[in-house]
Parts: C-alpha cells; sequence; structure tokens
C-alpha cells in the first residue's frame, strides 16, 4: 500500500494536495495545487491536477489526501469535468456508496 506524508494510504481516485516544496524535480506552478490520482506506480503516481492539462508524476512523500471541502469554486468546477472525462476514475460519491 502507498502512502501520503501523512501515511494515510493513497488509491487511484484519491483527492491530493501537491506539496509546493517539491524541488526542481516537477514544475513550480503545479506545487501547491489539488487534484487527484489517476494511476499507482511503485515510487510515484500519476496525479491530473487543475493547474496542468495532463497527469503528471508525483512521488508520494510530496501529497497530502484532502477531502472535497478543501476545493474552492474553480477546484469544483474543475473536478466537475474531470469526472465527466474520466468516468472510469471513482468519485468520492460512488465511494462513499460502495
Amino acid at each position: 500500500m502507498k502512502k501520503d506524508i501523512n501515511n494515510n494510504t493513497i488509491e487511484i481516485g484519491s483527492l491530493v494536495r501537491i506539496d509546493s516544496d517539491m524541488g526542481r524535480e516537477y514544475p513550480d506552478y503545479c506545487g501547491g495545487s489539488k487534484g487527484v490520482v489517476v494511476k499507482i506506480g511503485n515510487k510515484y503516481c500519476k496525479v491530473e491536477c487543475s493547474a496542468r492539462r495532463g497527469p503528471i508524476n508525483v512521488e508520494f512523500k510530496h501529497l497530502t489526501i484532502i477531502s472535497r471541502e478543501k476545493f474552492d469554486s474553480f477546484e469544483n468546477n474543475w473536478l466537475f469535468y474531470f469526472y465527466k472525462r474520466y468516468p472510469q476514475i471513482p468519485n468520492l460519491q460512488e465511494k462513499s456508496n460502495a
């Protein structure tokens, strides 16, 4: 099982915040962004975030699981269209009904 900074389990569909102190390894404008985990690997997972189109690789140690309440209106709008583009990714409502 893959864990975030706070030792929470990361799954496909998890809502995350990308650590803003990632160093030069990631695009600066993605630091601090919120997004959704779309694929999980051994050291990295792919995160689709509101700051960039397309998934980026982020190490687990640079992620924090967050709740939907942490998203502002722009990010909630982005999330709505994200779920339309990726219907195979479970959203929070589907997870809670399961």
